[in-house]
C-alpha cells in the first residue's frame, strides 16, 4: 500500500474532475461563437455532477490522509487547507448552475414569445 495519498487514483481523479475537466470545458464554451442550448444545458449538468463527486472524493481523501504514514498529504487535506478545496466544487457547481438557468430562463422566453404570437392572430 503506497503510503502517500498524493499517488493514488482517488487524487488524480480529483485533479482531474475539479481542474482539467471544468477549465476544458469553459474554455470550450467561450472558444465557440454559437452554440445550442442543449449543448450549454449539457455542459451545466456536466459541471454540476462533476462538483458532486469531488463533494464525494474529498471526505475520501481526508480519511486516507489521516492514516497514511506521510505528513505532506495531512497538511493538505488534513487541515484548514481542506476548506479551500471545497471552494472547487462550489465554483463548478456554480457555474453549472448558472448554464442551466441561462437555459431553462431562455426556454421559457421562447415559449412566451411564441404563445404569445399565437394569441395575437
Amino acid at each position: 500500500m503506497k503510503d502517500i495519498v498524493f499517488e493514488r487514483v482517488p487524487f488524480w481523479v480529483l485533479i482531474v474532475s475539479s481542474l482539467l475537466i471544468p477549465v476544458w470545458m469553459c474554455w470550450t464554451m467561450l472558444s465557440i461563437k454559437y452554440t445550442s442550448r442543449r449543448r450549454a444545458l449539457t455542459f451545466g449538468v456536466s459541471l454540476l455532477l462533476l462538483s458532486g463527486l469531488d463533494l464525494i472524493l474529498l471526505p475520501v481523501l481526508y480519511n486516507e490522509a489521516k492514516q497514511s504514514l506521510s505528513t505532506s498529504d495531512d497538511v493538505v487535506f488534513a487541515s484548514s487547507y481542506s476548506v479551500a478545496l471545497y471552494l472547487l466544487p462550489l465554483i463548478s457547481a456554480g457555474l453549472g448552475i448558472n448554464l442551466v438557468g441561462h437555459c431553462l430562463r431562455s426556454r421559457l422566453k421562447f415559449a412566451e414569445i411564441t404563445e404569445e404570437s399565437r394569441n395575437e392572430v
